[in-house]
């Protein structure tokens, strides 16, 4: 059977990228110095825990100690594991927050932190079903997210980021447009949704990882 994790972390606000700083050594030189560019606290923080939730999946997974695990680009810069193919990792974040989706199959995902409702963003780049799908539903700022997250997770997944057009697929009915399969979550404070072609293949259930997870 195939197997995909979803996990996801909230960092505490309390916690200062000083207090983390013990664990950029884990990290290899190039992410450390992305870490470092970044400006603001969050953005540091998040990159860093991203990096070491990941890096804690693919020991798990693949048997990998931390010296052999080497993280590389592709073109449009999706990263990837050197010399296993086979295994996919996409990552995100929203403020704190942070989701990785990690398994053999490729897989896109998105996490937002539910906040009010864009409509001037979904009428510029939703279908007419979708902007009808938040208009109709009971909580709206919640039917944006899940719209929002869904063409996220499926533009992460194909690896075109936004050089795809937003408007040109649906993620309620694809009516055959595309070959895969949606899943989203809601967490206490955020969406979380993902895109692949093999979900029903797998079992999900997304784990909440406490912030004292073992580094």
């Amino acid at each position: 059977m195939n197997k995909m994790i979803i996990k996801y972390l909230e960092i505490p606000e309390y916690f200062k990228f000083d207090d983390a700083a013990k664990y950029l050594p884990l990290l290899s030189d190039e992410q450390q110095t992305e870490i470092k560019r970044y400006r603001y606290e969050d953005s540091k923080l998040t990159r860093l825990f991203a990096h070491l939730l990941l890096r804690n999946e693919i020991k798990e997974q693949t048997g990998l100690t931390d010296d052999q695990i080497t993280i590389r680009r592709k073109a449009y810069g999706k990263p990837y594991l050197y010399g296993h193919d086979d295994f996919h990792f996409p990552i995100s974040h929203s403020g704190r927050q942070i989701a990785i989706a990690a398994g053999e199959n490729a897989v896109g995902i998105d996490i937002e932190i539910i906040k009010e409702r864009r409509m001037k963003l979904a009428e510029r780049f939703f279908l007419a079903e979708e902007y009808q799908y938040i208009l109709d539903s009971d909580d709206m700022d919640e039917a944006f997210y899940y719209i929002w997250t869904r063409k996220e997770a499926y533009i992460k997944y194909t690896g075109e980021g936004l050089r795809r057009d937003l408007a040109s697929f649906s993620t309620l009915n694809d009516k055959g447009k595309n070959r895969g399969s949606y899943r989203s979550f809601r967490t206490d404070t955020a969406m979380i949704s993902i895109y692949s072609e093999h979900i029903t293949d797998c079992p999900i259930a997304p784990v909440h990882v406490p912030f004292s997870f073992p580094l």
